[in-house]
């Protein structure tokens, strides 16, 4: 993904804030790792959205859920190279169903 130009804000340091905010405030009773990962591809939308393997999705967002990112900043640097250009053709949980599962357990 392109980085962004001087003086606009980093979408994907915007998508770590939301994956954290979700997860560090416990929004939801339960899946709050689960609705963090859907939301964050969401957000992403036409920007982009995220792409990797299973096992590194779901690896990200259990280190989210446990506050294991000690920063924004730092989440964004792991979400980078995962992000890509172009709408999904499909929602995260249709991508990634396996990654959902492994979320809500």
């Amino acid at each position: 993904m392109d980085h962004p130009s001087p003086g606009k804000r980093d979408i994907v340091l915007l998508a770590a804030s939301l994956l954290r905010a979700v997860n560090d405030r416990h929004a939801l009773k339960d899946g709050n790792k689960c609705a963090s990962t859907l939301l964050t591809d969401e957000f992403l939308g036409l920007n982009g959205r995220l792409e990797g393997s299973p096992e590194l999705l779901a690896e990200i967002g259990w280190t989210a859920g446990r506050h294991g990112y000690p920063s924004d900043d730092a989440l964004a640097e792991v979400l980078r190279p995962l992000v890509v250009e172009g709408a999904p053709e499909a929602p995260f949980d249709k991508r990634y169903p396996q990654v959902i599962a492994d979320l809500a357990r």
